[in-house]
């Protein structure tokens, strides 16, 4: 049994010689342009398998289509790959170029927010004496009153108590820091200096006291109605002075690098269409919510007339000015000086917060306003960029027909542009339609491409049949697809 196997070995080696060796010669009745080719080293490859790399023209032995011939595709000695075009191919590909220009770039980051009172503008009417209420001036919420409008009536046992010592006082003919003290007790337990006064003329005890609104607002809650009987520091009524807001947006963790104090935001709120509000960013929050993976930014509106109410949903955006570097230009409050209790305080010069005392801290920055040179930015529209996850490319006209392979560094998108931080000139022109098409061809030539940056020689081999070897036909004679660039 052995013989006949051992036989039909030897047979297919013969075989196998014969046909190699019939690839390997040359045709002396072949064309004179395949000698040539051969003779300048022409190389031919499949442009459905670039790894097949073979020295005469013939089928793929992989896929049975026609080999294509590699044209030139190196630029200078170590230069970036380039490939040439034909007229025909550029028009059917529709290629377009554009040049590479400065021009001034915002990162814009939308989002949406929630209109809250002013924090620091809001203020609680508590009762400083136990009492019952009497009567109700503001008898319902949303109501707007002024700084010192009656708010209700209180009927205090203790109170009338320090009026009758006050009038003995009087009658009594006491040194005058008594009845500095008997007044200034009646102040401290809230009755109005007027109050004081009358019961001081008529020398009459007043039954009931008027509590008084202690600043201008809107009354956001009502805490008692008539007859209620209250303690001291129970709460009568909230106010809220909505002249000016807060919203708070909710920035995801990747933008938040772009926010800082004193940056510009327009707000837009569906309740007032054609209207846009102009805020700042007063605040940023240093802890991430963990569910919805976002900082809490506070923006501090003017709000004239009232006309955002707290509770509104609102669309904000924020742009920020680029710097060539790709980095966020300083914003106006850059340099400056603010309170960490009240940042709404901004002073050109260091020293006490005029609201509550403490030393003013410099915000980031130092404080140079960026020139217009600065804020124009090399940039190539965003169909220019090619994009694989890893890396960008960007394919420049070096001639009529020519594109260059250059690997570019570029910042973040702004709108329909990149910023280019490295890899290409101003004015040089680049590819902005039909970069993929270029770039296949770059693949089919077994160039370095978007997808292999080391051409067809970092492809992997493909196997067929379950075998590791060469493809089936190729004898291992003339291919050249795992020896590219040796």
């Amino acid at each position: 049994m052995k013989t006949p196997i051992i036989l039909t070995v030897a047979l297919a080696g013969i075989a196998g010689a014969f046909l190699a060796g019939r690839l390997s010669v040359s045709d002396p009745a072949a064309p004179a342009e395949s000698t040539t080719a051969a003779a300048t080293d022409q190389v031919w490859t499949c442009s459905m398998h670039p790894q097949i790399r073979l020295p005469n023209p013939g089928n793929c032995p992989i896929c049975s289509m026609p080999l294509i011939p590699v044209e030139d595709q190196t630029g200078a000695a170590g230069g970036a790959p380039s490939l040439q075009l034909s007229d025909a191919a550029l028009a059917m590909a529709a290629i377009e170029t554009a040049p590479v220009t400065r021009r001034p770039l915002f990162h814009e980051i939308r989002t949406n927010g929630r209109v809250e009172p002013n924090e620091t503008a809001l203020t609680t009417v508590t009762s400083r004496v136990e009492g019952w209420v009497e009567k109700l001036f503001v008898d319902a919420t949303g109501v707007r009153v002024e700084k010192d409008d009656h708010l209700l009536e209180l009927y205090s046992p203790e109170l009338i108590s320090d009026q009758r010592e006050l009038l003995i006082a009087l009658r009594t003919n006491a040194t005058p820091e008594l009845l500095k003290a008997a007044r200034a007790r009646l102040e401290r337990w809230g009755m109005a200096g007027d109050e004081i006064d009358r019961v001081l003329k008529t020398k009459e005890v007043l039954e009931f006291i008027t509590i008084h609104a202690p600043t201008a607002g809107t009354v956001l809650e009502k805490s008692v109605v008539k007859g209620t009987h209250v303690g001291r520091g129970d709460t009568l009524y909230r106010l809220a002075d909505l002249g000016s807001v807060w919203v708070h947006l909710d920035i995801y963790e990747y933008e938040i690098g772009w926010v800082q104090p004193g940056q510009e935001v327009s707000v837009v709120a569906e309740s007032q269409p054609g209207s846009r509000f102009d805020g700042v960013v007063t605040f940023v929050s240093p802890i991430l919510n963990d569910a919805t993976r976002t900082i809490r930014v506070r923006v501090a509106l003017p709000n004239p007339g009232g006309r955002l109410k707290p509770g509104m949903f609102v669309s904000a955006s924020l742009r920020v000015a680029l710097l060539r570097s790709g980095l966020p230009a300083p914003t106006a409050r850059a340099g400056k000086w603010t309170c960490p209790m009240h940042p709404e305080v901004v002073a050109e010069e260091p020293g006490p917060c005029p609201q509550c005392g403490m030393a003013l801290e410099q915000f980031p920055g130092s404080g140079r306003v960026p020139s217009a040179d600065d804020l124009r930015v090399p940039a190539i529209l965003a169909t220019a960029v090619l994009d694989s996850g890893t890396r960008h490319l960007a394919y420049v006209l070096r001639g009529p027909g020519r594109f260059e392979q250059r690997e570019i560094v570029v910042g973040p998108r702004c709108g329909d542009w990149f910023p280019v931080i490295s890899g290409l000139e101003e004015g040089e022109q680049v590819a902005v339609r039909g970069g993929f098409l270029i770039d296949s061809q770059f693949q089919i030539r077994g160039l370095p491409s978007l997808f292999r940056p080391g051409g067809a020689a970092a492809a992997p081999p493909h196997a067929h049949g379950g075998g590791t070897g060469s493809p089936p036909g190729n004898g291992g004679s003339g291919h050249e697809g795992s020896d590219h660039g040796k």
